[in-house]
């Protein structure tokens, strides 16, 4: 679940980078 989880939050933080672009 670990790995999982932090797959998710680098996706969160790719779409986060490209809202703030």
């Amino acid at each position: 679940p670990l790995e999982t989880g932090k797959k998710v939050l680098s996706d969160c933080i790719d779409k986060v980078v490209e809202v703030l672009r």
